[in-house]
């Protein structure tokens, strides 16, 4: 297995992997076919909502961080 991301790794010029056992490594995925060996993984649809919700926790969280800091302000 890769240690890195392959693009990160191509940009530091080196490949450098962890010999795993086939017997060691699980390949979750619903097949859809008989005899399917690959495809995609069950949490795929939801990798958006996570990119959205990150978003919203810096937003929200930069929401709060400007009150505060004119808080801090109104202190001294």
């Amino acid at each position: 297995m890769l240690r890195d991301h392959p693009v990160d790794a191509v940009l530091s010029l080196g490949l450098q992997y962890d010999r795993v056992f086939a017997e060691a490594v699980v390949h979750w995925f619903g097949a859809e076919r008989p005899g399917e060996v690959r495809g995609i993984k069950d949490i795929m649809p939801a990798l958006p909502l996570f990119a959205q919700l990150r978003r919203f926790t810096l937003a929200v969280r930069a929401a709060a961080d400007l009150p505060a800091a004119l808080a801090e302000l109104r202190d001294f």
